[in-house]
C-alpha cells in the first residue's frame, strides 16, 4: 500500500510519526508531500523543520519516509491519503480559511488513479465541510479524523492517544473505515474509538477545544477576582480542581490562551451557531472576548509596575513551553501592545522562538537579554527557566523586579529569585 501525507506541519509530521511506529506499515510505502521547498529539503537532510520534543528522533529512526514537493504525483500513486494542511483564520477576520484543504481535495479529484482511494481529512474544518467536500470533489471514501494534539507533546499524544474520532457516512464500507484506523493507529489498539457521522466528529473537535479554552478563561477571570480581594489564586485553583467532577487540567492561571487552534476553532463554532437562528451561543461567544480582556488586564498590570523609558525583558515569547510557535501567543500580543501603545523598549530571551516571528531581536544569552532592563516578565512555563543564571541577571537589571505570568517560580522566589522583588498578576 502507498500512503501519502499531504502537509509537513505539526499535524502532518505527527501523523508520519504514528505511521512509522506501526508494525502494520512495515511493508507500506510512505511519502510526505508539501509545497514548501524549505521544509522538504530540511526533512530530506534529516532535520525537522519544527521544534517539537522527540519529533526528529521518531521521524528519522524508524521506517523510511520519502519527502516530496510533488503533491499531485504523490496523490496519483496513493491508496490512502492523509490531508494535514492548515485551516487558519483569514487575516483580520474571524472566518476559517479552508482554501488549502480545498486545493488538496481538488488535486485528489484531478489526479487520483484509483476511484477507491481512501482520503482521511485531518485538518480542522468547519461543521458541515466534510460532507459538502465529499460531494463537490467526488471522493468516494472520504473520512474525517480530527487531531487532538498538544504542541510540545504532539509525539506523546500521537503515540498514546486518549481517543480516536472517526467521521464517516453510511455509504462508506466499514472495511474501509477499519483499514484507515489500522494504518493510522495500528500501535494503539487499546485506545477508545468513536465512530460517528461527519458533523458529529466536526463538533467533537471544535467543542473539545472550546471547552479547554473556556476553562483557561474561567480560571483567568478568577485570578482577576483574587487580585481584587488579595486571595491566593493557586489555592483557589487547587481547591476547585480537587473536585473529581471538575479536575485540575487547564485550571492554571496565566496570561491567556494562544496557539493556532483555540481562537480559530471557537470562531468556527460561533459561525456554526450563527448559521442556525434560534439557538443560544452566549457562552461560546464569550470565550475569545474574555481571553482578549484578560490579556489587556495583564498588559495594564505590567504597565502599573514600570515608568516611562523603562525596558522590559520577556523570558519566553511562544504561546506555551516546548514549542517554537508564536501564533496567537498572548506574549506576542502583550509585546506588540506595550511597544505600540506605550512605547516600551523590549528585549526577548526565548531559545525556541523563530526569530522572524517578532520584529525584536531574540537574544540567546539570558543575562545579555536582561542587561539594562528594569523588569523581567516570565512569559512561558518552561522548566528550563529554573536553570537560568538569575544571580548574574540580578546585577544587570536596574530595579530587580520579576513578574511571573505563569506562577512557575512562586516556590523559588526565596532561593533563585532572592535578589528580586517577585510579583504575579495577583500579588501586585
Amino acid at each position: 500500500m502507498t500512503i501519502s501525507v499531504i502537509g509537513a506541519g505539526y499535524v502532518g509530521l505527527a501523523t508520519c510519526v504514528s505511521l512509522v511506529n506501526s508494525e502494520l506499515n512495515l511493508y507500506n510505502y510512505i511519502v510526505c508531500a508539501d509545497i514548501d521547498q524549505n521544509k522538504i529539503e530540511a526533512l530530506k537532510s534529516g532535520s525537522c523543520p519544527i521544534h517539537e520534543p522527540d519529533m526528529e528522533n521518531n521521524l528519522f529512526s524508524k521506517l523510511k519516509i520519502e519527502y516530496s514537493n510533488n503533491v499531485s504525483g504523490c496523490i496519483s500513486n496513493s491508496d490512502l491519503i492523509f490531508v494535514c494542511v492548515g485551516t487558519p483564520l483569514y487575516d483580520n477576520s474571524n472566518t476559517i480559511n479552508t482554501d488549502y484543504v480545498s486545493f488538496v481535495l481538488s488535486q485528489i479529484e484531478a489526479n487520483k488513479k484509483n476511484s477507491d482511494v481512501i482520503v482521511v481529512l485531518r485538518s480542522s474544518v468547519p461543521i458541515g465541510f466534510t460532507r459538502k467536500a465529499k460531494e463537490e470533489y467526488s471522493i468516494k471514501n472520504l473520512l474525517y479524523f480530527p487531531e487532538f494534539l498538544r504542541e510540545g507533546s504532539a509525539v506523546a499524544d500521537i503515540l498514546s492517544p486518549n481517543r480516536i474520532v472517526v467521521g464517516t457516512d453510511d455509504l462508506i464500507d466499514k472495511e474501509v473505515v477499519q483499514t484507515a484506523i489500522n494504518v493510522y493507529a495500528g500501535n494503539t489498539s487499546n485506545c477508545p474509538i468513536v465512530i460517528s457521522g461527519y458533523e458529529t466528529a466536526e463538533i467533537i473537535k471544535y467543542g473539545s477545544n472550546a471547552m479547554l479554552a473556556a476553562r483557561v478563561s474561567f480560571i483567568n477571570e478568577l485570578s482577576q477576582l483574587c487580585s481584587a480581594y488579595s486571595a491566593n489564586i493557586m489555592s483557589v485553583s487547587k481547591g476547585i480542581g480537587l473536585d473529581p467532577r471538575i479536575g485540575a487540567h487547564f485550571l492554571v492561571p496565566g496570561p491567556g490562551f494562544g496557539g493556532s487552534c483555540f481562537e480559530k476553532d471557537i470562531c468556527g463554532l460561533e459561525a456554526a451557531f450563527n448559521q442556525n437562528s434560534g439557538i443560544n451561543s452566549n457562552l461560546i461567544s464569550s470565550i475569545n472576548k474574555s481571553n482578549k480582556l484578560h490579556m489587556d488586564f495583564v498588559a495594564n498590570s505590567i504597565i502599573s509596575n514600570i515608568k516611562h523609558g523603562d525596558k522590559i525583558t520577556f523570558v519566553g515569547a511562544t504561546f506555551k513551553a516546548g514549542t517554537d510557535d508564536t501564533r496567537y501567543s498572548p506574549i506576542k500580543y502583550l509585546i506588540n501592545k506595550l511597544k505600540v501603545e506605550f512605547e516600551i523598549d523590549i528585549s526577548i530571551y526565548d531559545p525556541n522562538m523563530r526569530d522572524k516571528d517578532l520584529d525584536i531581536y531574540n537574544n540567546t544569552d539570558f543575562v545579555e537579554a536582561c542587561s539594562g532592563s528594569n523588569l523581567i516578565v516570565i512569559g512561558t512555563e518552561d522548566p528550563n527557566h529554573f536553570d537560568l543564571d538569575w544571580e548574574a541577571a540580578s546585577y544587570v537589571v536596574y530595579r530587580r523586579l520579576v513578574i511571573d505570568l505563569r506562577y512557575i517560580m512562586i516556590n523559588y522566589k526565596n532561593s533563585l529569585l532572592s535578589k528580586f522583588k517577585y510579583l504575579t498578576l495577583v500579588n501586585q
